[in-house]
């Protein structure tokens, strides 16, 4: 009988309780231990290691990684305790009270400016600014854009005339001059460059400031 012939014959006959004790007599702790140390050993063991490992990895996981994160932010973060959330919502109650009577305090000194200087109200948008050199900044643009449109409009309209100005026929010494320092009024300005370009142009080149 060969070495091959008694291969097959324990494997034919491996569940046989008499060849199960007699194969499992050659194995031995030490003999384990020697294959598993072995290259073979090691090949044939570590798929099985790393099996175990990513098993127990997830499981630990599962277990353990969702709350060690929560204490992790919560250390990091600590919740606010109602004491400090009623203070947070006071101070921010506080500081929306004071942008908005901040607005109002500006919105008044822009009303206050263009009534002082005869403009009309409706431009405070304009000018809308957090501050009074910015308030001062932006009426002083608004009013030199302003005077710059009412001469090129007056210029206009005698250029497109072909006349020069002159004091019209007839004129009513009872109408007041928008230009002038003591009447001057933006709206008037441009209702009389509509109706009556002619005595808008002698109002405003005859008009001492």
């Amino acid at each position: 009988m060969t070495l091959e012939d008694v291969k097959q014959f324990i494997q034919d006959n491996k569940d046989v309780p008499e060849v199960e004790d007699y194969v499992m007599g050659f194995v031995t702790p030490g003999r384990v231990k020697d294959f598993l140390d072995s290259d073979d050993g090691k090949r044939f063991l570590q798929p099985r290691l790393d099996q175990y490992f990513a098993k127990g990895l997830e499981t630990w996981k599962n277990n353990n990684l969702e709350k060690l994160v929560a204490d992790k932010i919560e250390e990091r973060y600590p919740a606010e305790t109602e004491q400090e959330k009623r203070i947070k919502a006071l101070e921010q109650k506080l500081a929306q009270e004071e942008n908005a009577r901040k607005r109002q305090e500006m919105e008044k000194k822009a009303i206050r400016l263009l009534t002082e200087n005869k403009y009309p109200v409706d431009l405070v948008d304009f000018i809308h600014a957090s501050d009074d050199n910015e308030l001062e900044a932006k009426f002083q643009s608004l009013k030199a854009t302003l005077e710059g449109w009412a001469k090129e409009v007056v210029e206009g309209k005698y250029k497109e005339a072909g006349r020069s100005p002159r004091k019209p026929e007839g004129l009513n010494e009872g109408v007041k001059n928008p230009w002038s320092k003591e009447n001057w009024n933006l709206t008037e300005q441009g209702r009389m460059l509509n109706e009556n370009p002619e005595l808008a142009k002698y109002f405003k080149e005859n008009t001492r400031r």
